[in-house]
């Protein structure tokens, strides 16, 4: 059996999230010492149609290229039928998190931050890519 290279390449430090299709983790990358988000499907890629829609989210991520309110791509991989995904790790958390502590953003926080948005989702049109799940638990401050 081929050793792992989530294993090999990364150290996980804690877990961020979790979704219905995938669990990400806080992990330091063993060769650069860099902190990233791994982004690990929860369920094995069993058909071509899991791993065809696997691999759309990740050609779009590639697609969209590099934007300052964008979450950075920087790779993936499958092993053993899973699909992890490196992305970089936004140190603020996600604007659900902090809703769910209390915590108000001021107006102008806001707006700025509407702004923001709009900006990383025009240019993921540009590139011709629909984002198709703008939540809070996706806005990452």
């Amino acid at each position: 059996m081929l050793p792992s290279r989530y294993r090999s390449d990364f150290r996980e430090e804690r877990e961020l999230g979790k979704g219905a299709y995938s669990k990400v983790f806080a992990c330091r990358r063993r060769l650069d010492g860099c902190m990233y988000a791994v982004k690990v499907s929860r369920q094995p890629l069993h058909n071509d149609g899991d791993r065809r829609h696997a691999v759309g989210e990740v050609q779009a991520l590639a697609a969209v290229g590099p934007h300052p309110n964008l979450v950075q791509y920087f790779g993936a991989f499958e092993e053993g039928g899973h699909l992890y995904i490196q992305l970089e790790l936004c140190g603020g958390g996600a604007l659900d998190a902090a809703r769910e502590r209390g915590e108000r953003l001021p107006e102008r926080a806001l707006m700025a931050m509407v702004a923001h948005i709009g900006g990383a989702l025009a240019h993921m049109h540009a590139k011709g890519v629909a984002h198709m799940d703008i939540k809070p638990d996706n806005v990452y401050c």
